[in-house]
């Protein structure tokens, strides 16, 4: 029985680390950070972040619109933005019907599945903050 809890646990960790490590490279890449883009309130960079965390959650079988999937947002916008990722994370939530976040939700998705898949590395992030 603990065992499946442990289980639990490792997914949705495993989940936000793939998204956040997918999220950190790009960032470095367009020499910004979290904050400065929840800042800057670039809402398909936002958007691509939690899409690809989405995704993540979607390839591992985790529902995104569960209390595992919110964890694993939860934990990897703390991986990326530390103590400002839950005020990230809830300007994200916020944003979910905006055209822009849509469009860099869907992007930050296709570009997870298809690392994970293809193993076709991930630029949308990057090529995005270079304009």
């Amino acid at each position: 029985m603990f065992g499946l809890f442990k289980k639990k646990k490792r997914k949705e960790l495993s989940a936000a680390e793939v998204a956040s490590g997918v999220v950190t490279v790009q960032l470095a890449l367009g020499g910004t950070d979290l904050p400065a883009i929840s800042a800057a309130v670039d809402r398909i960079a936002l958007g691509y972040i939690f899409g690809a965390h989405d995704a993540a959650c979607q390839s591992m079988g985790i529902q995104s619109n569960s209390s595992a999937g919110f964890k694993v947002l939860s934990i990897g916008f703390q991986l990326l933005a530390g103590t400002a990722g839950s005020r990230i994370l809830e300007q994200c939530l916020s944003m979910q019907t905006n055209t822009e976040f849509h469009q860099g939700m869907e992007l930050g998705g296709r570009e997870v599945f298809a690392l994970l898949r293809e193993n076709k590395n991930p630029t949308g992030l990057a090529k995005h903050l270079h304009g």
